[in-house]
């Protein structure tokens, strides 16, 4: 058995060894047209996604089988809306149209239909401008004008220039990964690190940036440090540098819809849906059930599972949630983990044979809880012109908040302020009151609101992970298992990352390993 070795925050492949083992399984005959079945343990954004990639591009070729232990779909994505009618995003609130991935999902948005449901701000908007942070006990709007570079502007202490210089001077560090803030901090001086770096990494996945990679956000510039030297040099050197495409042909057919190339022509800088971003699961689950060739199971907890001696086929057992009695088993041609690492390494570690090289592994990817609040007031309440405002960690006066989004700023709820508090789990909801009125002023009582923890929902990409998810990879290609990996504890965090991860994850397995391809 291939055994995974951890050293330096990474993992290399240190030996390859003959599987030994002695197991059986409950096997069906198949005749050589019967569809391959492929099971997607996890009916989150990934899973879905996976089961309408395979159906979309592989037809009656294939049968996905949805295991999802929840009574519903989506996973983190989802949205509430109250008695008094207030509508509260629990996961992500928008979606950026950026990058392949961003148009990939526009893409999909489009052939499901829901193209006239979109709402969009435009990069020229106010609170597409306009960031804050709370430092000192007040707001301070983060600067967007060149003049920063000459002109000192809080928070900074002087103008940025001496920052910029302070990366074309410095000698690089030579190194295969680093985290964010010594990152910022040694190319670009501490208060970019405290005052940008620190904020944006709380607001993106409630992490701490001295402990996430810099490759997670910064991925081309390290890559420019560490082959010229420095940030800015690297950046204009580049431009000169002839680069190959690195798309490949499947991506080459992304971006083509009229959602796709009407989010470049006008300009967009996020969007969501008129009833929140739940309707995205809700349009897949209603597309996946039209469907002959799927099976969408709900409340259903899987167990174990169990190869086949010639790794071939996986015995997948699951159980009725809240019915201990009830159990049944399915056997598939292969499996895509869209669950988070973690819960993978647990269903790894009741299983035969449990490889502990694997499940080991995947309990580092850990996950960081986040409590979001939302409250609804009748009237304007907060400035108008701005996204909204993160905390930096070196700011002790208001402990356990991440930041505040303005959500109506953004797309406006009648005559109502919308707001969501993002902060540490535990803070209940007149703490969190509180806090509303010492950052922004708002005294008055919030005509609804709602309180919601989201458990180890964002994974944490450490130091090292890049690495750590490559040589789990080759670990399942070199010892030949039926297993593909998707989803954000691999691929990225956003929804466009989730997405893209289950079309590649898809794109992947169906050439090489289930037999066919699509054409």
């Amino acid at each position: 058995m291939m055994r995974l070795l951890e050293k330096n925050h990474g993992l290399m492949i240190c030996r390859v060894f003959q599987h030994c083992y002695s197991t059986s399984t409950v096997t069906t005959d198949r005749s050589p047209g019967q569809r391959k079945v492929v099971g997607i343990i996890g009916g989150g954004i990934t899973g879905l996604s996976a089961a309408y990639y395979l159906v979309k591009q592989h037809g009656d070729k294939v049968l996905p089988v949805v295991f999802e232990k929840a009574d519903r779909v989506g996973g983190w994505v989802k949205t509430v809306i109250t008695d008094k009618g207030s509508r509260y995003e629990i996961g992500p609130r928008s979606i950026r149209p950026a990058g392949i991935r961003g148009m990939n999902t526009l893409d999909m948005v489009e052939d499901l239909g829901l193209h006239h449901n979109l709402l969009y701000v435009e990069k020229t908007h106010p609170t597409a401008q306009n960031r804050y942070i709370y430092l000192g006990g007040k707001l301070i709007k983060l600067p967007t004008s060149a003049k920063v570079l000459y002109k000192r502007t809080e928070p900074f202490k002087g103008p940025l220039f001496w920052s910029i210089l302070r990366d074309l001077v410095k000698f690089r560090k030579k190194g295969s990964d680093d985290s964010i803030y010594n990152f910022m901090s040694r190319r670009f001086g501490s208060e970019i690190a405290d005052y940008l770096a620190d904020p944006l990494i709380r607001g993106v996945c409630a992490g701490d940036a001295k402990k996430i990679s810099v490759k997670f956000l910064m991925k081309e510039m390290f890559e420019h440090e560490q082959n010229y030297g420095s940030v800015v040099l690297g950046h204009f050197l580049s431009k000169f540098r002839k680069q190959p495409c690195t798309l490949s042909e499947d991506d080459k057919t992304i971006g083509f819809s009229n959602v796709a190339l009407a989010s470049l022509s006008g300009n967009w800088s996020i969007w969501s849906l008129e009833q929140g971003l739940e309707m995205l699961p809700k349009a897949l689950e209603d597309y996946l059930v039209t469907k002959n060739n799927i099976q969408l199971l709900k409340s259903v907890d899987v167990d174990r599972l169990r190869l086949t001696k010639d790794l071939k086929k996986v015995e997948v057992k699951y159980g009725i949630v809240g019915d201990v009695k009830r159990s049944d088993t399915i056997v598939c041609d292969h499996i895509i983990s869209c669950i988070p690492a973690p819960s993978f390494a647990h269903l790894l570690r009741h299983s035969k044979p449990s490889y502990p090289d694997l499940w080991k592994v995947f309990h580092t990817i850990e996950g960081e809880s986040l409590q979001v609040t939302g409250l609804t007031y009748n009237e304007s309440t907060v400035m108008n012109d701005a996204f909204g405002f993160l905390v930096p960690s070196c700011e002790k006066s208001v402990q356990g908040l991440l930041g505040v989004v303005f959500d109506s700023n953004v797309f406006p709820q009648e005559q109502n302020t919308v707001l969501s508090v993002m902060s540490k789990p535990g803070i209940g909801i007149n703490e969190i009151k509180e806090l509303v009125s010492k950052t922004l002023g708002i005294h008055k009582e919030p005509h609804d609101y709602l309180v919601h923890e989201n458990l180890e929902c964002i994974p944490q990409y450490t130091i090292g992970h890049y690495e750590k998810v490559t040589a789990l990879r080759q670990y399942i290609a070199f010892s030949k298992l039926p297993f593909t990996l998707a989803g954000a504890s691999y691929d990225g965090v956003s929804v466009n990352d989730c997405i893209y991860s289950a079309r590649q994850a898809v794109r992947n397995i169906v050439d090489y390993k289930l037999g066919f391809s699509d054409s």
